[in-house]
């Protein structure tokens, strides 16, 4: 009888071990698949914001250069806008000053066509940061 519950206890003490041990593995292995299924999305979230920034860093490095492009274009044009004020309003005394009949005028007339267009291209130019082309209105500046 005593070697009879003996043998029970022992069995019923062993059951509870393997019962403990399954326990705790299982235990384990869930929080082990959670951790894993936490690692991956962060994972996948640090992919995403690493694939986002390198976009949005290609977009400042385009935009910086298209800035810089910009700036000198329009240094470029503010340039040649000054020579060009000196040609138009040369041309524009020297036609004036002339007599109708004279042959230099249409020269004259020439220069100023030319460096209109130039002013033109010019201002173009200095628009071109924008990304548009700039509206060109008449302005009189004498009335009559």
């Amino acid at each position: 009888m005593v070697s009879d519950l003996y043998k029970r206890i022992t069995e019923w003490t062993a059951s509870l071990e393997t019962f403990y041990f399954d326990e705790l593995a299982f235990v384990i292995f869930a929080v082990g698949v959670i951790l894993a299924v936490i690692v991956y999305q962060e994972h996948r979230s640090l992919k995403r914001e690493v694939g986002e920034r390198a976009k949005l860093q290609a977009h400042l490095v385009r935009s910086e250069r298209m800035e810089s492009v910009g700036q000198l274009a329009s240094g470029i044009a503010h340039d040649f806008n000054n020579t060009l004020t000196v040609i138009l309003s040369y041309s524009d005394i020297c036609i004036s000053r002339l007599p109708d009949g004279d042959p230099l005028k249409e020269d004259f007339r020439c220069i100023q066509s030319a460096g209109e267009s130039a002013a033109f291209l010019a201002s173009r130019l200095t628009g071109f940061p924008a990304r548009s082309l700039p509206t060109r209105n008449k302005l009189t500046l004498m009335t009559r």
